[in-house]
């Protein structure tokens, strides 16, 4: 049976709020063709402490920081322990080095050739997309655990995966908003993107459910 106490669900949320904020800010700036380019740093930075947390609540569950330490120099595929650990660490190497990458762009085009600053933003928009990759990780990871388990609530479904993407994405949009409203530049885009997937949530536990 599994078991498991505040820091783990604490945990789930705020990891999948960072994987689904950046992941809708990633997607909303494909589609508008860089025009949520702000979004998509905001949901960047702000992810990294969410992610930071998450882990230091991982650490606590386990109770000994050192069985922590040994996730990560002992690397297993076959652990979900660990293969969750890297996935929310990558995530966050990724978005530390991007936001590092953004801050750097005024001094570097003050100092630096021309060519130098768009390496950084080629390297920028490169490793964004495996950060979208990492995020989709992110926010699925738990569901796809649950549904390889042999409990028979949730055993081999896919619904199970997809609805903590939506909650995840659903949170994520909501920490966008509250974003976007503090800095006054919240639109209509934003809030029907949010209902939508909050209806996209409700939609896959009521399907979930009736299974």
């Amino acid at each position: 049976m599994i078991n498991w106490g505040a820091p783990i669900w604490i945990y789930l949320w705020l990891a999948g709020m960072a994987g689904g904020a950046y992941f809708v800010a990633f997607l909303d700036d494909l589609f508008t063709r860089g025009g949520s380019r702000q979004l998509v740093r905001w949901a960047t930075v702000l992810g990294i402490p969410l992610a930071v947390i998450g882990v230091i609540l991982l650490v606590i569950d386990l109770g000994h920081p050192i069985r922590f330490w040994h996730l990560l120099v002992a690397f297993r595929v076959l652990s979900p322990m660990s293969l969750g650990s890297w996935i929310l660490l990558v995530w966050v190497g990724i978005a530390v080095i991007m936001t590092i990458l953004w801050w750097s762009e005024q001094p570097l085009a003050l100092m630096a050739s021309e060519g130098t600053v768009r390496s950084a933003r080629r390297a920028t928009r490169f490793l964004s997309w495996f950060e979208l990759i990492f995020s989709v990780l992110v926010m699925a990871y738990t569901g796809v655990l649950l549904a390889t388990s042999n409990l028979p609530l949730w055993a081999g479904t896919v619904l199970l995966p997809s609805l903590f993407v939506a909650s995840a994405a659903s949170t994520g949009v909501a920490l966008l908003i509250i974003t976007s409203v503090t800095a006054n530049t919240i639109d209509k885009g934003e809030l029907k993107l949010a209902i939508g997937l909050v209806k996209m949530r409700f939609g896959l536990t009521k399907l979930k459910s009736a299974i």
